[in-house]
């Protein structure tokens, strides 16, 4: 059997559950149905043929081409509207399909596989044989995530996560670092974040307007899962420290030494590449992040 096949079975399957047993409430939740599928062939194949590394192949095909699509002015929400039958073709795109599994997979990774699988446990419970939401599907992963005892991040989780599926678009976060004057370890993470686009939007300089017809880049701030592991700690992605940033031009981050290992003059952002974003590192960290990785 080839990879290609395998993956394509586990899909196909998965729609007993996300499709079949729980139905979107409308077209708009196409993303419940075919973002699912397409997350849960990638787990369900590495979990049968780990030898496949199929999570290189999410990255360089789906997440690739979902991060090239939604860069893109003529992207659209995940949770997009559907009005009449002759505009549900349009959305069986990478959006839905890509979009969906990448920012499934974030979510997984920001609050643990154990919590996620729980929540598509009871997901799939409360809602057999009926209809669903993409709301219904969030706040089932907030309670759970309530019940573990984080209830701050479980009070985030609902307007962080449905900015994600409502909004067009993803942002691209720069990371600068201040560093121990005398060990160079790094202590503190200034990140700033704006929406990224393949196309620069150009500006009338007569009138200051925007050529491109998009939404102000004031509103298009997101809540952004971060990820961050210093040094030798990056090995495995064992040792790592989770902040959620909320939706601000830029924000600071304190380095948890216990979390993220051995001080160190270099880190990684976005660990494993499960977020949704792109990362600029400032020259100093991307010379110690070549000089050591």
């Amino acid at each position: 059997i080839t990879q290609s096949t395998g993956r394509t079975l586990c899909h196909e399957i998965s729609h007993s559950w996300f499709g079949n047993l729980v139905t979107p409430q409308w077209w708009s939740d196409l993303w419940l149905k075919e973002g699912f599928a397409r997350f849960t062939e990638f787990v369900a194949t590495n979990q049968l043929v780990p030898a496949w590394s199929v999570w290189n192949v999410f990255d360089n095909s789906v997440q690739a081409y979902a991060l090239e699509t939604d860069a893109l002015d003529s992207t659209h929400a995940i949770e997009a509207p559907v009005r009449h039958p002759s505009e549900i073709g349009q959305i069986f795109d990478a959006i839905s399909y890509a979009k969906g599994a990448s920012i499934l997979r974030m979510l997984a990774e920001f609050v643990g596989q154990e919590h996620y699988l729980a929540a598509v446990a009871r997901f799939v419970r409360t809602y057999s044989y009926a209809n669903a939401s993409s709301a219904d599907w969030f706040a089932t992963v907030a309670k759970v995530v309530a019940e573990s005892g984080n209830t701050a991040l479980a009070d985030s989780l609902l307007v962080a996560m449905r900015q994600w599926t409502r909004k067009p678009g993803y942002p691209v976060v720069s990371v600068s670092a201040t560093c121990d004057e005398t060990s160079g370890a790094i202590q503190t993470l200034h990140i700033t974040q704006k929406r990224f686009r393949s196309t620069p939007k150009v500006v009338d300089e007569s009138t200051s307007d925007s050529v491109t017809a998009n939404t102000s880049d004031a509103d298009e701030l997101w809540h952004v899962p971060l990820t961050f592991a210093r040094g030798d700690s990056y090995v495995g992605a064992a040792a790592r420290q989770s902040v959620l940033m909320p939706p601000v031009r830029s924000f600071d981050v304190a380095i948890d030494a216990a979390a993220t290992g051995a001080d160190s003059d270099w880190l990684v952002r976005n660990v494993a590449s499960t977020g949704f974003y792109r990362v600029v590192y400032d020259e100093s960290l991307m010379r110690a992040l070549v000089r050591n990785y």
